[in-house]
């Protein structure tokens, strides 16, 4: 057991009291924030952290950046996984990044978090978006502990999502609506590519009029729309059925090969674009409206798992949890019975 004696000490360019010692191994003089104001509370403190050092339970957090870690976990943990999955942790790190400001991967605490969702809240963000970042967030966290660059998982408080909403679906007449006001007949194909194939935003921007890049690609022969795994949850090869008047409406747009939409190099963009153009059509709806849409349409005429494959879903669950609707079954049964 080593002697090592904690003091608290007081600054008067600090908000809070400080814990300092002198690194038994080193002789260096170190110190830490007690978080605390309250005199009685840091010498707790103290004392906790002395016993912690004398058993050698206690290890500085860690000083990698939160850059370097992020680009650490991309390159290691997220390799081999969906194109789609990297962009969202990237999307959330940057995000994180931005709001809550971490010096290092070891100033990642409860509060910070805490602090983050709560700013997301603030700016408008819907609890289950919420949820999603903060389940990027201590996935990465996790890894970072496995990894022994934190000694342990900060508490992350996730928001209560209701398992069932209501969806915001898209009628046919506010779909044409949309289609009257996009910009140019590249926008009108995307909108349409959205409504009949119910494909997620950053699927349709990477697709390709030839499936030689190993990106989503149109097949008019067979008529289909392939989605290579990379892009699906399933982890599988799918493929969706091109809708006769979306065939129609791209035919007039087919090129030997390159991307179908460039609209944007920022998907983000196009997102905000999108916003504009709805704005101008009277309506407060997002892309993934379209897409729920897609789903609602479809969910009264075909049995639950071709709906699911419809949609990609990785889970049964999903699709059962949004897209069905058993009311009007219900009441039928009750007529019969």
């Amino acid at each position: 057991m080593k002697d090592v004696t904690v003091w608290v000490q007081r600054f008067p360019d600090r908000k809070y009291l400080v814990l300092q010692w002198h690194d038994p191994e080193t002789g260096r003089r170190k110190s830490k924030s007690a978080q605390t104001t309250d005199a009685g509370e840091a010498e707790q403190k103290a004392k906790d952290l002395a016993y912690e050092l004398r058993h050698g339970k206690y290890s500085d957090p860690c000083r990698m950046t939160w850059e370097e870690f992020c680009d650490l976990y991309a390159d290691e943990k997220l390799g081999g996984n969906r194109l789609a999955t990297q962009k969202k942790a990237g999307y959330v790190f940057e995000s994180f990044e931005t709001i809550a400001r971490p010096k290092n991967l070891g100033a990642v605490n409860e509060r910070m978090i805490s602090r983050y969702a709560t700013q997301l809240r603030s700016d408008g963000k819907r609890p289950a978006t919420i949820q999603g970042h903060l389940a990027y967030l201590k996935a990465a966290l996790r890894w970072a502990v496995d990894q022994k660059f934190l000694r342990e998982l900060p508490k992350v408080v996730m928001p209560k999502v209701s398992k069932k909403g209501i969806i915001r679906t898209i009628t046919a007449e506010e779909f044409e609506r949309l289609l009257a006001v996009a910009p140019d007949k590249a926008w009108e194909a995307f909108l349409c590519t959205a409504w009949y194939a119910g494909m997620r935003r950053n699927e349709m921007l990477d697709l390709e009029w030839n499936g030689d890049a190993g990106k989503p690609c149109v097949d008019f022969g067979r008529k289909r729309i392939w989605i290579p795994a990379a892009y699906n949850k399933a982890d599988a090869d799918q493929w969706l059925p091109l809708h006769p008047d979306l065939a129609e409406t791209l035919l007039p747009l087919r090129k030997p090969s390159g991307r179908l939409f460039a609209l944007s190099h920022s998907p983000r963009e196009v997102s905000r674009k999108f916003t504009a153009l709805a704005k101008r059509a009277g309506l407060r709806v997002t892309l993934h409206d379209i897409r729920r849409s897609f789903g609602s349409r479809y969910a009264p005429h075909v049995a639950a798992p071709v709906l699911q494959r419809l949609m990609r879903h990785a889970d049964i669950k999903t699709t059962l949890a949004f897209y069905t609707n058993v009311d009007g079954a219900l009441d039928d049964a009750i007529l019969k019975a």
